[in-house]
């Protein structure tokens, strides 16, 4: 894809000044640096008095800042109910992203939103326009346990494509909210390491007027979960000759930071700092303290300043690749005799200092931009998904909306590339790999142990890269670790011993390779086979085979999902992924299936019609006829299938990917 398009969707952006602000722009710059075309939508500052441009354009960069109450009111809102946090965040930046995309939908690819309230917005976007959706978060939501918060925001994270949390911490936290492991991508913040550097402290002291003497650094908002009034109050406590220096924006700790100016004469409040010109700071001053009164990971400023050789002394430990050790600086309890006593510490300890020091820039090695990567992999991975768009037009043809979103599920779940080896499990005529050989370059395997739907899979699939094999599933004629990917669709109810098969399937599947796996659910909708959903509830009987078995018809055992995830691992695959499909559908739409095929292929309809209409063709015909109407209709009937569903939902099929461990 040339010049992937990203519209970047997010309540705060530069000159607004924090920790997302200052990530954003990193990640802006990199995506600038390589080939992407990124538009951020976002609000004017607002919780910095510092306007920027309405409308800006920067290289590949272009910025619509909208026009917003500014001033102490976001930081009123983080300590009230999440409910006033998303009415002042999210319905005017909807709305505008919303006119935005009536205009220019067709500009993006993919639409990345930061934080909940964007996240809710992207949602719907996804709906109204297709464009498919990324989320990131950056900061700890502590969701109360099956409250409406929690409910929402699964109900809102459960349509992005992936989930970029800031930490692992915060990842654990979406997991326990219900989100897939697989879609939930850990990234670190990164450093402009070729802006933030270690340089001579004296000569930067000089520079910014200070005294030259020990230099304690506070960089955050001006608000009291960020810890400014215990950094005062360690300023009254300390016995080391020093002074303490503070960079903030107006918030509503500044009177309290500018009486401690006036009353301190080791203490300066300098005022909010472009990031442009942050690392100057940073490599000027001696330590660097962050004492944040909330439970949160390592914050990006504390990266900054090691980044810069400073030490740090912060009051949360961090987790995972954020996790501080002693050999960078100290983690405290959040008192200011604590602080107080190890700046004392410091100040007077020079060796101790110098290896503090060499620590912190040895630890800030690990965030150079080449962590960036996770979150374009991430968006490349999308664009293979969306490649798979063809699928759209292959399935056209597909009067079975099971099976249209069976196809969807396996392709896209399996994201096959040109190098994997692929089999198709139970091949029959070979539609699967009729959609494979039209959206991807893999290498292709059918196995089926029907001679005469073997023939069929010849005569409609066209590639080179495909060869059919007659075998059993239960007993396949390949080596131990073979594919990279399996599909499995609507075979494991056909088979005495499904976990034979699974473990086959286990067999010759490669370490880390996925298997698709679909089956008909025993839960299903009264509407797709009527009279056995009758006779089932009211005399425990189905009819078992012929016209009249419906979705019954030569099946050994219907599936729910539970019973479906049992039989996987015990079969020693891991489950990635699981889903129900195709919740809605229409009066007797197995039966409608069946006749409408028997149609097809008796001398009622010529030759060319039953091409025409074949699920093997990408063209309809150009004059609707009975059938491209009764497909039109049926299309509109699947569109309310798009939703997520409850496991317990009622559905035609279980959707479920797993992967050899």
């Amino acid at each position: 894809m040339k010049q992937p398009r990203i519209l970047l969707l997010t309540p705060a952006f530069r000159p607004n000044l924090g920790g997302v602000e200052t990530h954003l722009e990193d990640l802006t710059d990199y995506l600038n640096d390589n080939g992407y075309r990124v538009t951020v939508l976002t609000y004017q500052p607002i919780t910095t008095p510092v306007p920027g441009k309405g409308f800006e354009i920067k290289r590949n960069l272009t910025v619509r800042r909208f026009n917003w109450f500014s001033g102490n009111y976001f930081p009123k809102f983080v300590n009230m109910h999440p409910v006033f946090n998303f009415l002042y965040l999210t319905p005017y930046l909807f709305l505008r992203a919303f006119f935005h995309l009536l205009r220019y939908r067709n500009n993006y690819d993919l639409i990345h939103a930061i934080g909940l309230s964007s996240s809710f917005s992207a949602k719907f976007f996804k709906i109204f326009f297709g464009i498919p959706f990324v989320y990131t978060s950056e900061n700890l939501y502590f969701f109360p346990k099956d409250s409406l918060y929690e409910k929402v925001a699964r109900w809102v994270f459960i349509d992005a494509e992936f989930l970029l949390p800031h930490s692992v911490q915060s990842g654990e936290e979406l997991v326990k909210l219900g989100i897939p492991a697989e879609r939930v991508r850990v990234f670190s913040h990164w450093v402009n390491q070729k802006k933030f550097k270690p340089q001579n402290k004296k000569r930067l002291k000089k520079e910014l007027g200070w005294d030259d003497k020990f230099t304690v650094l506070y960089v955050a908002r001006l608000i009291p979960e960020k810890g400014i009034s215990l950094f005062i109050n360690s300023a009254k406590k300390v016995k080391a000759d020093m002074q303490f220096k503070v960079i903030g924006d107006d918030g509503p700790e500044l009177p309290a930071v500018k009486k401690a100016e006036k009353e301190l004469t080791n203490f300066e409040y300098i005022g909010p700092v472009s990031y442009d010109k942050l690392a100057r700071y940073y490599a000027a001053s001696d330590v660097f303290v962050y004492p944040a009164l909330y439970e949160e990971d390592v914050a990006r400023t504390l990266l900054e300043a090691m980044s810069t050789g400073t030490p740090v002394i912060n009051t949360n430990p961090g987790s995972g690749a954020y996790k501080l050790s002693a050999k960078v600086g100290f983690v405290i309890k959040p008192t200011a005799s604590d602080l107080a006593s190890k700046l004392d510490k410091l100040a007077r300890d020079k060796e101790l200092w110098s290896k503090l020091s060499a620590g912190a820039l040895k630890f800030s090695e690990n965030f150079g931009d080449k962590l960036a990567k996770t979150i374009t992999n991430s968006y490349s991975d999308v664009f293979a998904k969306n490649k798979l768009s063809k699928l759209g037009s292959l399935l056209e043809n597909t009067g079975d909306l099971c099976l249209k979103r069976r196809s969807r599920e396996i392709i896209t779940g399996l994201a096959p590339r040109n190098n994997h080896k692929v089999l198709d499990a139970g091949c029959g005529d070979g539609f699967f790999l009729h959609l494979l050989s039209k959206t991807t370059g893999s290498e292709l395997t059918g196995l089926d142990d029907n001679p005469k739907a073997l023939a069929l899979a010849k005569k409609y699939v066209k590639s080179k890269k495909m060869k059919l094999i007659n075998g059993d599933v239960l007993n396949m004629p390949f080596k131990d670790n073979t594919f990279d990917r399996i599909i499995c669709s609507e075979v494991l109810e056909h088979l005495p011993n499904d976990i034979v098969g699974l473990k086959e399937f286990k067999r010759v599947l490669k370490k880390g390779g996925l298997v698709a796996i679909t089956v008909p659910c025993k839960n299903y909708p009264f509407l797709w086979d009527p009279i056995n959903w009758l006779l089932e509830h009211a005399i425990g009987f189905h009819i078992k085979n012929g016209f009249w078995a419906g979705l019954w018809n030569q099946h050994f055992r219907l599936y729910t999902p539970d019973t479906l995830k049992k039989a996987v691992t015990d079969a020693g695959l891991t489950i990635v992924d699981i889903k129900t499909v195709t919740h809605y559908c229409l009066p007797f739409n197995h039966y409608l299936l069946n006749l409408g095929y028997r149609l097809r292929k008796s001398d009622l309809v010529s030759m060319s019609t039953e091409k025409s209409l074949s699920k093997f063709s990408d063209t309809r015909p150009s004059e609707k006829g009975l059938y491209q109407r009764f497909l039109d209709f049926a299309n509109y009937v699947d569109r309310f299938n798009d939703r997520n569903f409850s496991l317990d939902s009622s559905a035609v099929g279980v959707f479920l990917l797993a992967r050899k461990p």
